[in-house]
């Protein structure tokens, strides 16, 4: 890992900084000598006492880092004070996502937002596990009422502190300082909807105020039409009747959506009379058996539905697999999909059969529900002959299942040109399998890079061709063109059609490839016999239906 030079991303679920471990000095090694590092992702620092001071200071001076993740749920005050200038100094940054503690708070909501005030090029900022009073909450709405470039804020898994408003915004909005006209709670989130025109999703737990709090906020929903999503959160369950209600009230289901946080317990402070955990979540919410088979039947009218987690403390019964799996084979909206409960053959069966063909999910995470071989090797063919799926999680209790899987998915991921992120956990007997299918992600990260800058005329030989040939129907390929060219998602995909279509003419794939320089020629022969140059276009394109760029083998010299 120290020699590594050219890393681009780091990404780390939990990190042990313990001084016997030695992963601070590590990671603080690989951050200073990959000056290109533009992504750094670490959810949890573990056990130890260890100073973040220096990796915080090198954060400081990485002035290409746009995508952030940390946990600052450790940091002393000396390190609030750097991280904070280190986020002032950063005008690249374009996602932060902080997770801190609601048992001991470290860094405060309204020090965040005034750190933030000046970046300009952040999109994306959620906050996680933070007490927020209204004071903060109105020091954020002010933060990005100056920037008017946070497209998504969310504030997962927070706690609201009502406190006595001593601020407000400043200048002409005092006079409109309550634009609810109900209370001072809620009042900078309803400022936000009025003032702040990039938003476009919006997390926070709303159903934790008062009734009438939320009906002001849900009216001033209705009156902003550029926000195309507001996800509601709560961590107590008996706080979401009443606002499914209001939601009906005001006609704007299809806008909000209604999940239960997966609670992290060592975040939460369990004297807050708000704070209720649970280990298994989900966005429908399914606290009791005798609610389940009622739960799932919301399934068929949840048409706008886009990430749902099943978390079953028990077997999911036969019913319930029947209604989760007609929802999978209909739904086109569907991108994020967790379940975890166990299974029987029969159930397990026919959600594999139901996850064969959906064809609109991105990310899958399945746990425990697969544990027989037969199982485990279907899901294995589910996954690596699936063209959409770009993350993948799974874990199973079951040796003999974990085995039959990882051989499986080992043997036919090689096809697959698509995923892009495994997570599993392989025991030392897997691990020859668990190499290969990392082999692979790597390919398929390196093609998909190959590819977008083909696509974006920065890589014109043949290698960036058949890249793109392989990575066209990949759904990150859109996403890469738009980041290297900085382009609209619409004009990436035109630019990705062109370049197809180039492939298309024969003129230019003989060139490519390296047959020809410029065009296909060829001298008539005394037999009048038909040449490659006259072929029609038609039957050209019948030809290349069969032909890839990687079939043409390279010769040392052009024609």
């Amino acid at each position: 890992m120290r020699n590594l030079r050219h890393l681009e991303e780091f990404i780390c679920d939990s990190l042990d900084i313990s001084d016997d471990s030695g992963n601070m000095p590590l990671l603080c090694d690989i951050i200073a000598r990959n000056t290109n590092l533009y992504r750094l992702e670490v959810h949890r620092f573990g056990r130890g006492l260890t100073s973040l001071w220096y990796l915080l200071r090198l954060l400081a001076m990485n002035v290409r880092l746009r995508e952030l993740c940390l946990d600052v749920s450790r940091l002393q005050d000396s390190e609030c004070i750097l991280f904070l200038l280190a986020l002032k100094e950063n005008h690249a940054l374009k996602s932060l996502r902080l997770l801190g503690s609601l048992c001991k708070p470290t860094l405060s909501v309204a020090a965040v937002a005034e750190a933030l005030e000046g970046a300009a090029a952040l999109t994306s900022l959620e906050l996680c596990y933070f007490h927020v009073t209204t004071d903060e909450a109105w020091a954020l709405a002010t933060s990005l009422t100056c920037t008017q470039s946070v497209q998504q804020l969310a504030l997962f898994a927070c706690v609201p502190i009502f406190s006595h408003v001593t601020s407000v915004p400043c200048s002409g909005d005092k006079g409109e300082a309550s634009w609810s006209g109900v209370s001072s709670h809620i009042d900078p989130f309803v400022y936000m909807l009025h003032k702040v025109t990039s938003l476009r999703k919006l997390a926070f737990p709303v159903s934790s105020y008062p009734l009438e709090d939320q009906r002001a906020f849900l009216e001033a929903l209705v009156a902003n039409d550029s926000v195309e999503e507001v996800r509601v959160q709560s961590l107590n369950h008996r706080h979401l009747s009443e606002f499914r209600r209001l939601i009906s009230e005001t006609g704007i289901g299809g806008r909000v959506r209604i999940c239960t946080v997966p609670v992290d317990k060592d975040r939460l402070d369990w004297e807050s009379p708000e704070v209720y955990g649970r280990d298994h979540c989900a966005w429908l919410d399914i606290e009791l058996l005798n609610e389940v088979y009622s739960r799932f039947r919301q399934l068929s009218t949840l048409h706008g539905l886009t990430t749902l987690v099943v978390g079953l403390e028990c077997a999911i019964d036969a019913e319930s697999a029947e209604l989760i799996g007609q929802y999978l084979r209909n739904t086109k909206a569907l991108k994020d999909l967790r379940m975890s409960f166990s299974a029987c053959r029969d159930e397990a069966l026919v959600l594999l059969e139901a996850l064969s063909l959906n064809t609109s999910i991105t990310a899958l995470d399945v746990e425990n529900w697969c544990r027989t071989r037969r199982t485990a090797r279907l899901l294995a063919d589910v996954v690596s002959s699936n063209k959409k799926i770009l993350e993948f999680r799974h874990y199973s209790a079951g040796r003999n299942a974990s085995r039959a899987f990882f051989l499986a998915f080992a043997q036919h991921i090689d096809s697959n040109f698509t995923i892009l992120s495994v997570k599993m956990l392989p025991r030392k007997r897997e691990g020859k399998h668990w190499n290969r299918i990392q082999e692979v992600v790597t390919r398929n990260h390196t093609f998909l890079i190959h590819a977008a800058r083909y696509v974006t005329g920065c890589v014109m030989p043949k290698s960036g061709a058949e890249a793109l040939e392989l990575m066209s129907s990949n759904p990150m390929l859109v996403s890469k063109v738009e980041e290297m060219a900085s382009l609209s998602e619409n004009a990436a995909k035109v630019l990705i059609r062109s370049r197809l279509a180039d492939l298309d003419d024969m003129d230019f794939f003989m060139s490519v490839t390296g047959v020809v320089k410029e065009s296909v020629v060829c001298e008539e022969t005394a037999e009048g016999s038909a040449s490659l140059g006259a072929l029609p276009y038609d039957c050209w394109l019948r030809l290349r239906r069969f032909l890839r760029v990687a079939d043409v083998i390279d010769r040392p010299q052009m024609i």
